[in-house]
């Protein structure tokens, strides 16, 4: 089934249909800016694969960036590193079984110079967090 994005429209003073993105069993979304001021669309699915998504300008959608393990529940976390620059994470909880098992993720949302030579500009570093509950 379709999620579905609608955009204020001031004019009319109401919100209108802007985009359908598919999903399966869509639970949570978040939106997020990163430093460099870049937007994203998080998506949070049980039933099937979660999924980040970015603005493209250009075409004004949001576009699929990277799928992820399936989620209940995804937050941006916005933190400051140890040399004082903005980071921005995102984390996912999947609660599998009922009560048995959490299996969450962390994702580190990176930029890498775009002078840089033979790396990518955006890279995303996962963490997995695995624990039993008693």
């Amino acid at each position: 089934m379709d999620s579905y994005v609608y955009r204020w429209n001031p004019s009319t003073s109401s919100f209108i249909f802007h985009q359908a993105i598919p999903t399966q069993g869509a639970q949570s979304v978040a939106t997020f800016l990163t430093p460099d001021d870049t937007r994203y669309l998080a998506i949070a699915s049980a039933d099937g694969d979660s999924q980040i998504r970015v603005w493209e300008p250009f075409t004004a959608l949001f576009m699929e960036s990277l799928r992820t393990a399936p989620a209940y529940d995804i937050t941006p976390l916005s933190i400051t590193d140890y040399n004082g620059r903005e980071v921005v994470m995102l984390a996912s909880a999947y609660l599998e079984n009922g009560v048995s098992m959490v299996d969450s993720e962390i994702a580190l949302m990176t930029s890498i110079s775009s002078t840089s030579d033979f790396v990518p500009r955006f890279a995303i570093s996962f963490f997995k967090c695995t624990t039993m509950a008693i």
